[in-house]
């Protein structure tokens, strides 16, 4: 069986220099907006995950648990969003522990 390769065919509209500095400075990570808080609560969770591998999540979501238990809520809000960063749905378990607001 012989392999065909296909060029695709080239657009006659080039964009200008101008035009491609232009979106190249429009570029950034969307996925959320960065702040010093959110960049802390980041390398939190880097250094966890450096120090536990893929077991991480478990401390963090433990950690969050033993705040909970002694009414630490500053401290159970700071594990529970570690453990949102390193996986969403394992935190979603820490959701009975929230306050319950109606």
């Amino acid at each position: 069986m012989s392999i065909r390769f296909a060029a695709p065919q080239l657009s006659r509209k080039r964009l200008l220099e101008s035009q491609i500095q232009r979106l190249q400075q429009q570029a950034a990570n969307d996925n959320r907006a960065s702040s010093a808080e959110s960049d802390a609560v980041i390398r939190r969770a880097l250094e966890l995950f450096g120090q536990h591998g893929l077991g991480a999540a478990k401390v963090a979501r433990d950690a969050a648990e033993r705040a909970a238990m002694r009414g630490d809520a500053e401290g159970f809000a700071a594990w529970h969003e570690v453990c949102a960063n390193l996986d969403r749905r394992l935190a979603r378990g820490l959701d009975q522990y929230l306050p319950q607001t109606s």
